[in-house]
């Protein structure tokens, strides 16, 4: 956090904001290099935070699927994560076993709408638990 919009200001905190702290930004500058400020309070310190820095949270759209948490089960290592719910569908990446996920809802043919680590595809829901949340 520093004490104007840009990374040539001065630090008003000795340490880094800890991961997943919400903050509420209450007003938006562009610095002269283009990138994006938001000025803000943490724990009772004002100053601007770098928004390539931060998730902005966003309400979900009404009728949006609501995500729930499941575990990948009832394999040796991992399973796939697939573009198209098809057991021949591309393979976008491989998600261990025990690892958590968020699904969206049943996809047909057997498969799930998965969120993991940045991506979206389809995983066999026989290798997902029931949803934990």
């Amino acid at each position: 956090m520093r004490c104007g919009a840009g990374v040539e200001y001065d630090k008003v905190l000795p340490d880094m904001i800890p991961n997943g702290t919400v903050l509420t930004v209450t007003q938006e500058a562009v610095a002269s290099n283009g990138n994006s400020w938001g000025y803000t309070n943490y724990n009772g310190t004002y100053g601007w935070i770098a928004l390539t820095q931060v998730t902005k949270y966003e309400e979900p759209t009404e009728g949006a699927p609501i995500p729930h948490t499941r575990y990948v089960i009832n394999c040796n290592e991992s399973i796939t994560l697939r573009t198209n719910p098809d057991v021949n569908a591309t393979e976008i990446c491989q998600i261990p076993l025990g690892t958590a996920v968020a699904t969206f809802g049943d996809a047909g043919n057997g498969f799930i709408s998965v969120y993991y680590q940045g991506s979206s595809g389809y995983c066999l829901a026989s290798y997902l638990s029931a949803p934990v949340d």
